[in-house]
């Protein structure tokens, strides 16, 4: 009788690791187009709740962007010095 231990762990965890690119830049898209919205209902409105949100957006914005860049950065090829290249940097 087989074990789990005794089967090998073959499929591709690729489907799953290259979709995460394309979700946060299309949440990026959908959180910038929000944020203006709110900037503008804000501004007419004369909401300065409307306003502090849209700038609470941005930051956002900013940490999918930094995301982003962390996710670009730990798929670059490892180095002599860095044998594992920058995995490590999402972490």
């Amino acid at each position: 009788m087989k074990t789990h231990s005794d089967k090998h762990h073959s499929h591709d965890h690729r489907h799953f690791n290259d979709k995460i690119p394309r979700a946060l830049i299309q949440s990026v898209v959908i959180t910038l187009v929000f944020m203006v919205v709110e900037l503008v209902g804000g501004y007419f409105s004369n909401s300065l709740a409307l306003i502090s949100d849209a700038a609470h957006m941005l930051t956002d914005v900013g940490a999918m962007l930094l995301s982003l860049f962390v996710y670009w950065l730990s798929k670059r090829p490892s180095t002599p010095t860095l044998s594992f290249g920058y995995h490590r940097v999402e972490i």
